[in-house]
């Protein structure tokens, strides 16, 4: 019997969540995603974040606080 149901896909996250009471910051999980839209993503960032780019270091990405963190996520995840 077929299914009239879209078989289900697995979808890689682009980010982990951490959680430190210091810093909230993302690990970038997808590499080829942010490879690909790394421009966009940069340009965004120089635009809404205090520090620009300069919050990634490597695979990582800092945020002063969570509500640029949650804006972030809201734009990219």
């Amino acid at each position: 019997m077929q299914s009239n149901f879209p078989e289900a896909k697995f979808v890689t996250p682009k980010f982990e969540v951490q959680n430190s009471q210091y810093q909230p910051s993302l690990i970038i999980l997808d590499q080829d995603w942010w490879a690909a839209n790394e421009p966009a993503v940069h340009e965004w960032m120089a635009e809404r974040l205090p520090r620009g780019i300069h919050h990634q270091f490597g695979m990582t990405i800092n945020f002063e606080n969570e509500q640029d963190r949650l804006m972030f996520l809201m734009r990219w995840a």
